[in-house]
């Protein structure tokens, strides 16, 4: 999703609804496994992961809406406020999220390692 929503990009090969499409893909595919495992996972690493999904949606969203009309319904020119905002999300909430579950994984990684 950070790839997606960069506000700077050099001559990139894969058009942007290709690119769009994997991003929602991976996306998807994310909450469906953390739907399927979630039972595995404690209740402040289950919030954290709820807020991170929210706000990579919330991104998507964004930055689709961003973009000229590409599908029936869409703005005829591009917002580059919704944009800035979508790559702001992904900058203040998602990274840190991700940085702080990884913390978590790998202290509980090590954990079992040392048993």
């Amino acid at each position: 999703m950070a790839e997606l929503v960069k506000l700077l990009r050099f001559a990139d090969k894969e058009p942007l609804p290709d690119k769009k499409q994997r991003a929602a893909d991976y996306c998807n595919e994310m909450m469906r496994y953390f739907t399927q495992h979630r039972l595995y996972f404690d209740e402040d690493i289950c919030k954290k992961i709820e807020k991170l999904i929210e706000s990579l949606r919330m991104s998507f969203v964004e930055f689709d809406l961003a973009q000229p009309g590409e599908k029936i319904g869409h703005r005829l020119e591009s917002d580059p406020d919704m944009w800035k905002s979508a790559h702001r999300r992904i900058k203040e909430e998602v990274d840190p999220i991700r940085q702080e579950l990884e913390r978590q994984f790998r202290s509980l990684l090590e954990a079992k390692q040392e048993a």
